[in-house]
């Protein structure tokens, strides 16, 4: 798919969602990004790296940083919980 359909499709599908306040799926809202709605694809237009338990998702078209999962001692504190 070209990028220029892909950058409309998910600003069309956050507006959609946001007029309609229907929330995204967690599988979706991952992968867009929050500042320039911008679909983020692995190795294209986002980095994605693993540090200390986090998923860190770096958008490369406004170099917005996403923190995803809580890291070894969030998940530890769960465990004993």
């Amino acid at each position: 798919m070209p990028m220029i359909a892909r950058k409309n499709a998910a600003k069309h599908l956050v507006r959609t969602s946001s007029r309609n306040r229907l929330p995204l799926p967690i599988s979706q809202r991952h992968w867009i990004c929050r500042s320039c709605t911008e679909l983020m694809i692995p190795g294209v237009t986002s980095r994605v790296r693993i540090r200390d338990g986090q998923r860190i998702i770096t958008c490369l078209s406004c170099g917005k940083i996403r923190r995803l999962g809580g890291g070894p001692k969030w998940h530890r504190s769960n465990r004993n919980v």
